[in-house]
């Protein structure tokens, strides 16, 4: 499940979505933040850059990118606690969580306190070392709630560097004195995983959650993480038992396969 303010690019997701064949893909037309409330949308040239949060043009200009944050408008909406949204619609119990909302990833995480506490496994947030946004709270913030609440930063998933003369990226050259040169990490995407040693196994809900992050680990190629929850004795065995799987061959032979790739 997704998430668009914007009820027309909702419905055209949607519509997008029915269209790949992913059934249990749908968009629904609310904004998360908190608290609840009315908030004003910042419209800017790069829509991809929109956000509730005002952008220092001045800074992103020092980067060649104050273009992108040229003011095209506002746009008055109402924002909701991922909490009460996912109460209203029934994904209480996601275990897995993409944010990116530039420069909200936080407020939001913050208002999917129950979320973050009982649920999620995984989550996948993007994060900024540079504060394009004003206000806008940076990689180590987000790091330090979610380590508070139990998850374990595991890889960046994307990076992405800014030069200070020129939107030229490596592998590209640019035109001029310096053609090449490595850029400024400004932002990028971070996995976090809920640590094993968090996670229990001594019941079977317990244990088939277990499973689940597992299997989120495995589709990260995190093996390591999923061995060390899948390895722990009593799960072990509930899955030999259950699923006649001994899980040391199983990951020894997906290790395989990846390492052929």
């Amino acid at each position: 499940m997704g998430f668009e303010p914007d009820a027309e690019e909702c419905d055209r997701l949607n519509a997008a979505a029915d269209g790949h064949g992913w059934r249990s893909l749908r968009y629904i037309p609310e904004a998360l933040g908190s608290p609840a409330g009315p908030r004003t949308l910042h419209l800017y040239k790069r829509r991809g850059c929109s956000s509730l949060l005002e952008a220092d043009s001045e800074l992103a200009g020092l980067y060649q990118r104050d273009d992108y944050f040229v003011l095209e408008g506002r746009q008055e909406l109402t924002v909701r606690p991922l909490d009460d949204v996912a109460d209203e619609y029934g994904i209480g119990d996601a275990e897995m969580l993409k944010v990116d909302v530039q420069g909200l990833d936080l407020e939001v995480l913050q208002s999917a306190s129950e979320l973050v506490r009982k649920s999620l496994l995984a989550i996948r947030a993007e994060v900024s070392f540079v504060p394009v946004y004003k206000s806008q709270p940076l990689f180590s913030e987000i790091e330090q709630f979610l380590r508070g609440h139990q998850f374990v930063p595991m890889e960046f998933l994307e990076m992405h560097h800014w030069r200070r003369s020129t939107r030229t990226k490596l592998p590209k050259l640019a035109s001029g004195d310096m053609p090449f040169s490595h850029g400024q990490l400004i932002h990028g995407d971070v996995l976090f995983f809920r640590d094993p040693q968090h996670i229990e196994v001594e019941t079977d809900r317990g244990r088939e959650r277990a499973i689940r992050a597992a299997l989120l680990a495995i589709a990260y190629h995190h093996l390591d993480h999923a061995y060390s929850l899948l390895s722990a004795p009593p799960l072990r065995e509930y899955i030999l038992d259950r699923y006649g799987i001994d899980i040391t061959s199983v990951l020894h032979r997906i290790s395989q396969q990846l390492a052929a790739r």
